[in-house]
């Protein structure tokens, strides 16, 4: 009873707040979080790569197709790493010069046990369907006979194996509150004010491109079937992500709530990555135990 009275009196609190950040501030949140990740991604790539091969002394015309694969995996985890720094402190940064008083009543819900408790069953269910999702995933590959990993899990799966010390922090913590702040305060939030409908569909759809959509253009390109059946059957996961993150923001309309199932995710798919390697590593079976864990734990890190 008293969760419950707790529970509405946050509603209470948020929808205030809520309604004190314009449509404006909500659009320019997402504008800025969706081109700004882009924009910022190719500044800081150039960047990153004229000073690790300064620094490193690199001839790039004269490595082999590993080390260059090896160098870019570098390249990609030190440009992920400032580009999510960079963005989440823009974007913070505008949403106290847009909603300072709102912004410090929402962050009050971090101080509360339920808070904790509702992400822990948003995460288990999102989770739960996820896994049995995975299942069907699985046996459709079975039987079309293709192996892999969608392109932006597989990327960060090498960079998190390399330069965990970079990867961990924004893949746990800067990249579900940049998210949040851009797809549930911002985009979600603007179209919410119009129809609740459209924004969980325009969210989820939107959601889910931006992480496999690189990888289907990657894989047309290639003219690689294999690589685009994986991309397209990731979609689903990513959009079982993107709905239930959308309803953890929309219960409370506090992306508190949203960050920590986003953050729950990605450290649990962070540490379900090293502890499959280090099974790898004690019986050498590489494979199919990487394999195993991967079908039964389903990452959408960035």
């Amino acid at each position: 009873m008293i969760i419950y009275q707790d529970s509405k009196k946050e509603l209470n609190e948020s929808e205030k707040a809520v309604s004190s950040l314009k449509v404006t501030h909500c659009i320019i949140l997402f504008v800025i979080g969706f081109a700004g990740f882009q924009l910022l991604g190719t500044v800081l790539s150039t960047i990153c790569t004229n000073i690790i091969v300064s620094v490193d002394n690199v001839k790039i015309a004269e490595l082999t197709q590993a080390q260059k694969n090896l160098l870019n995996i570098k390249i990609g985890a030190f440009t992920n790493f400032f580009t999510y720094l960079l963005l989440l402190g823009i974007l913070v940064g505008l949403l106290f010069a847009f909603d300072k008083k709102g912004t410090l009543s929402k962050l009050k819900a971090f101080t509360k046990g339920g808070t904790y408790l509702f992400a822990l069953f948003v995460f288990l269910a999102m989770l739960g369907l996820n896994i049995l999702y995975s299942q069907v995933e699985n046996a459709i590959m079975s039987a079309i006979n293709i192996t892999g990993t969608n392109a932006n899990q597989a990327g960060l799966n090498q960079q998190l194996l390399s330069y965990g010390y970079l990867v961990i922090p924004f893949t746990v913590l800067f990249a579900p509150i940049t998210e949040e702040i851009t797809y549930r305060l911002g985009l979600f939030e603007a179209i919410r004010r119009y129809s609740r409908v459209w924004a969980y569909i325009a969210v989820v759809v939107v959601f889910a491109s931006i992480h496999v959509l690189e990888g289907i253009i990657s894989s047309i390109q290639s003219s690689s079937r294999n690589d685009l059946y994986i991309e397209l059957l990731s979609i689903p996961t990513y959009m079982i992500g993107g709905l239930f993150l959308s309803y953890a923001y929309d219960k409370y309309r506090n992306p508190t709530h949203s960050f920590l199932v986003h953050c729950f995710n990605n450290l649990l798919s962070v540490v379900m990555l090293y502890i499959s390697i280090a099974i790898n590593n004690r019986s050498g079976n590489s494979s199919s135990i990487i394999s195993t864990i991967s079908y039964l734990i389903p990452g959408f890190i960035r």
